[in-house]
């Protein structure tokens, strides 16, 4: 039989001492105190995990944004000493060539969204503390390894030789383009135009192809049918592409092979709103009014919100001569209208397409104004210039015309059409010499494209 050792019983007799103080009676309630910092801890603990996932989240977006994101980045081109003494900088030269570009890009801003343009300076460099990388090097590696076509970094400089400046632009790396004719060193903005072409053309050459369409039907059509044969079918752009081919057919009095590019942008993306409409207005142009009905109904079901579907309909009810349809077609448009203005008032296409519409319509002061407020959000847009010039020669404000028509000619120069245009004026104001050279030099450009 053995004996419990004294010490050991008082050993346990210490322990058990200690787990009872530790434990809380039953039934005893906790101090406010006490379920204060219970809630903090847990509300503290919630609130990291949530910030965490928030967080990481937003990590992603940035990184999503920044792979997926159109935009043309654009260096600081080089130029001679010649410039650089007159303060026509390398910062200078970028800021030009992108000022051409978004030129091209509001004026072909009609179905898509054109890509983004930044000077490399205006782009965000976020660093992710942990690895020392940058956001844009991760997307860099990312759009690398899956080959995704969305950032394109132009770099360029200028050269001084012969008397005449001459520029050469590289994009990812690559040469792109260069000069065909050197410019006048007093005129280095000149460098700019057909360059800038260039770049949209191999970003998204969609936007380029609607941009000139009304200016340069054929080179717009060839870069449609490029877009075509290059492109899958399943890619929007090609759709896009077909919708504009019908378009300058139609213009030019083809209707049948326009209803068929039209068939054909409906066969590929059958849930576009556009070609229908546009498919309406050929079949009404046709005598096939039932059929043009049902394609316009058939746009403003896809695209209910369209202010060009509802004036597409507008145009062809008004053909037919219903004219209570068509004004109520057409008072939905303007209303549709509006409302894009008010949700951003600092684009001006809502307000170039309302002018056209108000103009179709014969309330030609309307148009005046809205026109004047598109260029002074797009001062350089030269196709509002020329359209405004053709609405002032409506009201027989020839001045006001040839005006616009100059304004058109300083901007871009290398136009037929605005030649044309300002022929027409002046030949209306009786200065038959001027009108004959202007429209030599609108015979001379088209022979030249």
């Amino acid at each position: 039989m053995f004996r419990k050792s004294p010490s050991g019983s008082r050993s346990n007799a210490a322990r058990l001492a200690a787990a009872k103080a530790r434990q809380k009676p039953a039934g005893k309630k906790l101090s406010a105190l006490e379920v204060a910092g219970f809630y903090w801890n847990w509300f503290t603990k919630v609130v990291l995990n949530v910030l965490g996932v928030l967080t990481f989240s937003f990590g992603l977006y940035i990184v999503w944004q920044s792979v997926t994101q159109k935009v043309i980045s654009l260096a600081p081109i080089a130029v001679p000493k010649l410039l650089a003494d007159n303060g026509y900088t390398s910062d200078v030269a970028a800021q030009r060539l992108q000022t051409t570009m978004y030129d091209i890009v509001e004026v072909g801003h009609l179905i898509k969204a054109g890509p983004n343009i930044a000077q490399q300076a205006e782009l965000p460099s976020i660093v992710v503390p942990s690895t020392g990388w940058s956001i844009d090097a991760i997307a860099s590696y990312i759009r690398s390894f899956f080959r995704i076509e969305s950032r394109w970094n132009v770099s360029g400089d200028i050269t001084h030789m012969d008397q005449k400046l001459w520029l050469h632009l590289r994009m990812n790396g690559r040469d792109l383009y260069t000069t065909a004719t050197g410019v006048d060193p007093q005129h280095p903005n000149d460098l700019f135009g057909p360059a800038a072409q260039k770049v949209i053309e191999n970003t998204d050459p969609y936007i380029l192809a609607a941009s000139i369409s009304r200016i340069d039907e054929n080179r717009s059509v060839e870069i449609a049918e490029r877009i075509i044969s290059d492109r899958p079918a399943t890619d929007p752009s090609v759709a896009w592409a077909h919708t504009l081919i019908g378009n300058t057919l139609y213009e030019q009095g083809k209707k049948d092979n326009a209803i068929a590019e039209y068939r054909e942008s409906i066969r590929l993306q059958p849930r576009f709103g556009l070609p229908h409409t546009s498919l309406g207005i050929a079949l009404n142009a046709e005598g096939k009014s039932e059929e043009a009905i049902t394609e316009c109904e058939k746009g403003i079901d896809l695209d209910p919100k369209s202010p060009s579907a509802h004036a597409g309909f507008c145009y062809v009810l008004g053909a037919m001569h219903k004219s209570e349809a068509a004004k109520a077609e057409c008072d939905t448009a303007i209303n549709e209208y509006h409302m894009s203005i008010e949700t951003d008032p600092y684009e001006p296409t809502p307000h170039v397409k309302l002018a056209l519409l108000l103009r179709r319509l014969g309330r030609t002061d309307q148009a005046i104004k809205e026109f004047r407020t598109a260029l002074d959000l797009a001062p350089r847009d030269v196709l509002t210039h020329i359209d405004l010039g053709l609405t002032m020669l409506q009201q027989g404000k020839i001045e006001d015309a040839v005006v616009e028509f100059q304004k058109a000619i300083e901007i871009n120069p290398r136009l037929p059409t605005t030649h044309r245009s300002l022929s027409k004026a002046l030949r209306q104001q009786g200065n038959e010499e001027s009108a004959k050279a202007e429209l030599e030099k609108a015979l001379a450009l088209e022979g030249s494209h």
